[in-house]
């Protein structure tokens, strides 16, 4: 581990001093064509930065940034619980998953956009409008990807779980829930991203408030450097939250088996070439031959039968 460290820490050093390099150059490339162009049609970086500075201190991105991020969380809130156990039933029971499946990828497939209308004739132009509106874009990556999660469970768990003691429940529960977790935690970052432009584009088609709200006040009005403001926010928050996940993060929520479990250390334990380790609740360890091997997953929660 410890001759791993060295690299590791270089790539990460090469990989912060490539973003600031790429940083750097865009700034340039800004200065340049604003100097070209002209203040009317585009700010220096350096207005910009007085005109953020300027707006945090008289109260008015905090407002703005209060009121978007309350509709955000309240509609993503509303998302997550509805679409992930949807995702989660839909995928664990067959006919379920066989009659929505359908519907789902119809109205995914549908230009959601367009309803903006029909739920402000619903909602009104308040809060609970914009609310709807984000539901409405959020909702389908959670419900899709959660979904596929549990579809991909390895079936040779699905088979091998059952002889070992394990419940519907316990199936469900701790093979296809486990399984399913990174294909959950992909849906949750694309639907909080989706989240986040569909709050733009709630506070653009009803009433004009948040983030959105000045964005189009400063728009029509041509205060560009005051209207950079509001899009370089929206920005950050969209890069913190699509930003790429660690690899070990991944490995681990992908269900990857934990030291010990790895092929190459069967031998060492006196267990045959290619047998997996299974950790029973009571901690005994059971060995089965490599036919019902986990790909991506070790069940640690069933006991075998006696």
């Amino acid at each position: 581990m410890s001759g791993r460290d060295p690299a590791r820490s270089r790539r990460r050093r090469t990989a912060w001093a490539t973003r600031t390099l790429i940083f750097a150059a865009l700034i340039v490339v800004w200065e340049i064509a604003s100097v070209r162009l002209g203040p009317l049609f585009l700010p220096q970086p350096l207005a910009v930065v007085f005109a953020t500075v300027a707006l945090s201190g008289n109260g008015t991105i905090e407002l703005a940034l209060r009121q978007s991020m309350t509709v955000f969380l309240t509609a993503f809130g509303i998302s997550l619980g509805i679409g992930i156990p949807l995702g989660l039933v839909m995928g664990g029971v067959k006919a379920v998953g066989d009659a929505g499946d359908t519907f789902i990828n119809l109205f995914n497939s549908m230009p959601r956009i367009a309803l903006i209308p029909l739920m402000v004739a619903w909602f009104g132009l308040g809060v609970s409008a914009k609310i709807a509106i984000v539901v409405l874009l959020a909702f389908f990556p959670l419900v899709i990807n959660t979904y596929n999660g549990v579809l991909s469970t390895d079936k040779d768990l699905l088979e091998a779980a059952p002889s070992f003691g394990a419940s519907r429940v316990q199936l469900f529960t701790s093979v296809m829930l486990r399984a399913a977790l990174s294909n959950i935690i992909t849906g949750i970052r694309l639907g909080a991203s989706v989240g986040i432009l569909g709050v733009v584009v709630a506070e653009l088609f009803t009433a004009i408030s948040g983030l959105g709200g000045l964005i189009v006040n400063y728009g029509n009005t041509f205060q560009l450097n005051d209207y950079f403001v509001p899009v370089l926010v929206l920005s950050l928050i969209g890069a913190s939250i699509s930003g790429r996940p660690s690899r070990r993060g991944s490995r681990s929520s992908s269900g990857g088996s934990p030291p010990g479990n790895h092929p190459k250390d069967d031998s060492a334990r006196g267990s045959p070439p290619g047998a997996a380790f299974y950790f029973g609740s009571t901690g005994s360890v059971v060995t089965s031959s490599s036919s019902m091997r986990p790909r991506s997953l070790p069940v640690t929660s069933f006991s075998p039968r006696t």
